[in-house]
């Protein structure tokens, strides 16, 4: 009798843990394993929820860009900047500058989506709510995009509530990919970039934001952050560089300008405007840049063997084609076998503490991604090539 009782108690044990591992996996009906909650964007209404991988799915077209060449643009840009193959930089153990103590360079404004991950608790990896909070509801009344843009922004940058911040930027997310609001859905997938831990979760994200950019800002039609100018006689690359402080060669590939001598009064020409800024994740490898504080692009790097790449914060003072590396009293051409720098060098202002640091090239492609160099910061050279591209002097770096 007693072994015919213990019969349904194990029965319903085995039963309710079959339903937990549901509940967890989200196991539907047919026994197939979906992805894992984790991966989840949107903002579900009760018992609803579509995972993140059917937000981020759909892919979008953009227009070819054509190459630019070196040479043709090689008077603009030295009419435009200081002329960058007579500048040499000063020789360092730490890779191009002189040899110096590490430490912190100037105070600058902050990166204003990126939170500190030692701080800030990961938020749970599904936003499962008994409904819209209040300030989700706001945002989601609103029919415009420009005062939901001005919304989110207002929710971000006045510190509110993290958790009601996420679930808003993730309500807009899904909804303005729906509507095809590109712009609204880069800035609020932008700040779920950067206040997710999850690797996998990131990488989904960074798949579409690299399309979005690509389409609003490497497009040759209007949008935001840009100006479309109408060009003036007299008028060249350089002097349109130097008033919207947008890079020459950036201007060539937007608007597929082969020949930086070669353009025409009286035709537009798309100008990128906003703040860029770069962050360097040391322990993860990475670096992005930021455009108005929205994702801009993203790379993998190598860092200093032994903790020698400082953390601080810097400014880009220096944009170098094909450097000359300058080596304990060795001076070696670009070129030579023993050049370890590539083929960009965008070297950062000295400090009272540090001096000689920057990021660059490399001819070592197999030291990405792991701690090598004396102290700079290393990339493939088709990635410095393309962040040389977008970054103007003066841009702002941090390294955490």
């Amino acid at each position: 009798m007693k072994r015919l009782v213990w019969v349904p108690v194990m029965i319903g044990f085995v039963a309710g843990g079959y339903r937990f591992i549901e509940w967890y996996y989200d196991v539907p009906e047919n026994g197939t394993q979906a992805s894992i909650r984790e991966l989840d964007v949107s903002v579900p209404a009760p018992q609803t929820r579509e995972p993140m991988g059917k937000v981020l799915s759909e892919t979008i077209g953009s227009e070819p860009t054509a190459e630019v060449k070196e040479e043709d643009a090689a008077a603009e840009i030295a009419a435009a900047e200081e002329p960058i193959s007579k500048i040499k930089p000063p020789s360092s153990s730490l890779g191009v500058g002189p040899s110096s103590s590490l430490g912190k360079g100037p105070p600058i404004a902050p990166i204003p989506m990126v939170l500190d991950d030692a701080k800030t608790p990961e938020p749970p990896a599904e936003y499962e709510y008994p409904g819209h909070g209040p300030i989700t509801e706001a945002l989601l009344s609103e029919k415009d995009p420009g005062r939901r843009s001005a919304i989110l922004r207002q929710l971000i940058e006045n510190g509110t509530d993290r958790e009601q911040v996420i679930e808003a930027a993730t309500a807009e997310a899904k909804r303005s990919r729906e509507e095809g609001e590109k712009p609204l859905e880069w800035e609020a997938l932008s700040y779920l970039f950067f206040n997710s831990k999850s690797e996998v979760h990131r990488d989904q994200m960074r798949a579409r934001l690299d399309e979005l950019v690509e389409s609003i800002i490497f497009s040759r039609g209007p949008g935001p952050n840009s100006e479309m100018y109408m060009i003036q006689p007299g008028d060249s690359l350089a002097k349109i560089a130097a008033k919207y402080n947008c890079p020459v060669r950036l201007m060539q590939k937007i608007n597929k300008i082969i020949d930086a001598h070669m353009i025409r009064a009286g035709s537009r020409l798309k100008v990128i405007k906003g703040n860029v800024e770069i962050l360097v994740r040391r322990r993860d490898f990475s670096l992005t840049a930021t455009l108005d504080g929205k994702y801009y692009r993203h790379y993998s790097i190598g860092i200093g063997a032994d903790d020698l790449t400082p953390t601080g914060e810097f400014v880009v003072n220096q944009k170098i084609d094909d450097p000359t590396w300058y080596d304990k009293g060795r001076v070696i051409p670009p070129g030579d076998p023993e050049n370890i720098l590539g083929t960009r060098w965008l070297g950062f202002e000295a400090t009272d503490t540090v001096s000689g640091i920057g990021i660059h090239g490399t001819t070592e492609p197999d030291t990405i991604g792991r701690k090598a160099s004396a102290g700079c910061i290393r990339m493939h050279n088709k990635d410095v090539e393309e962040l040389e591209s977008v970054t103007p002097k003066g841009t702002h770096v941090r390294i955490e």
